[in-house]
């Protein structure tokens, strides 16, 4: 049951690569690079605010505010130190600034996911229906960043390809963790992943993903990518 609970967390990984392989499909780089950055707002926008978020309250109810405000402080932090030692982001213009923001988004997001596959691969080991359907969840949550991705990959793909299999990975990376582990990690640790991936997102949601949607100027197609995004987290929510 063990090991089937482990493949199960795969799946959710999987959906960076399907999200790729949408993007891979479409031509049109300057509609796909636009798209791509609104899509991954709305549904890390919405992943934040109803399901990191919510977490982090109940986490502070427990742990109190300035452990948690601390820890959403170091996700935040750590990207702003990332952001500083990456040689090639240029202030997020042109190719190299689409390639850094789509390496960032997606660190962000297999952060969220090391907490993730925990949890699939804990529900999975009791009741692979129910883990199945947490899987696919959060592997809709995951293809808006597979697009994203591909879609700075021009610049430098042997790059682009290993961060999206590192990202594919991540949510099995967290059940493995709980496999090697006797499926027993402290709740504490856990916790902790949640706050500082939420202060990831946020960092990237304000200081990467807003203003690459302002200065490409097309509010039509901002607005139909958030919509999207969304509808991919609402999806999600359906069967997790």
């Amino acid at each position: 049951m063990e090991i089937a609970a482990l493949l199960i967390t795969l799946i959710a990984g999987a959906f960076f690569l399907l999200g790729a392989l949408v993007a891979w499909r479409v031509k049109d780089r300057t509609v796909l690079e636009a798209y791509s950055v609104a899509v991954a707002f709305g549904s890390l926008a919405l992943v934040a605010a109803t399901d990191l978020l919510p977490e982090a309250i109940e986490i502070a109810e427990e742990l109190g505010w300035p452990v948690v405000l601390v820890l959403v402080a170091a996700g935040a932090f750590a990207l702003v130190l990332l952001d500083h030692v990456m040689p090639d982001h240029h202030d997020g213009e042109g190719e190299e600034g689409a390639a850094h923001l789509g390496a960032m988004a997606v660190l962000a997001v297999s952060v969220h996911n090391l907490a993730e596959g925990a949890a699939i691969f804990a529900i999975a080991s009791q009741d692979v229906s129910a883990g199945l359907a947490l899987a696919l969840g959060v592997g809709l949550h995951n293809a808006p960043m597979g697009m994203l991705l591909y879609s700075t990959m021009e610049h430098n793909r042997a790059r682009g390809i290993a961060v999206l299999a590192a990202a594919s990975l991540s949510t099995f990376v967290g059940g493995f963790i709980m496999f090697a582990l006797g499926g027993v990690i402290d709740d504490v640790v856990m916790d902790g992943v949640v706050c500082v991936a939420l202060g990831m997102i946020a960092y990237i949601l304000l200081a990467e993903l807003l203003p690459a949607m302002v200065r490409g100027g097309d509010v039509k197609r901002s607005v139909i990518g958030v919509v999207i995004g969304a509808a991919f987290v609402l999806a999600g929510s359906l069967f997790g």
